[in-house]
């Protein structure tokens, strides 16, 4: 029986001249310019999980102060950047999801939540198999408004 297991997330802003594609660097903080601009941002997520599913990815991106509030990322797409079947059905990945319009104006802690729900026909069911999570800080040059 195969495992459904998150082994790893993190979080890369992406910044002009920077490829859209490939593993990226972790990031823990994050200096911005600028407030009152939405963001491209990769999270990458390492999985475990069954070859002969289907699974669907949620991904949120919050300031900690907004938790209670959380803003699900619908757009976005995800780039398959490494796989490897082992035993009878067990697929190990990394995936980069890539979420566009992310909304980074406030200072301090940011947690990135990952879900993964088994699928019919593109469409999550049940509860999540496995979560994972990862945080990072925001910053900015700018003076506060």
């Amino acid at each position: 029986m195969a495992v459904e297991k998150i082994a790893f997330v993190f979080p890369t802003l992406m910044r002009p001249g920077m490829a859209t594609n490939g593993i990226y660097r972790p990031e823990i903080s994050m200096h911005l310019n600028r407030k009152g601009e939405k963001h491209l941002m990769a999270i990458t997520v390492g999985i475990m999980f069954s070859s002969t599913e289907s699974y669907f990815t949620e991904v949120d991106i919050n300031h900690t102060d907004d938790l209670a509030n959380p803003d699900e990322i619908t757009d976005g797409r995800a780039e398959y950047l490494y796989g490897e079947k082992v035993g009878d059905d067990q697929q190990l990945s990394i995936y980069s999801m890539l979420a566009s319009s992310v909304n980074l104006d406030k200072e301090g802690v940011y947690r990135v939540i990952i879900r993964i729900f088994k699928s019919e026909h593109g469409v999550k069911v049940g509860e999540p198999v496995t979560m994972g999570e990862c945080y990072f800080y925001v910053s900015h040059t700018e003076a506060q408004q």
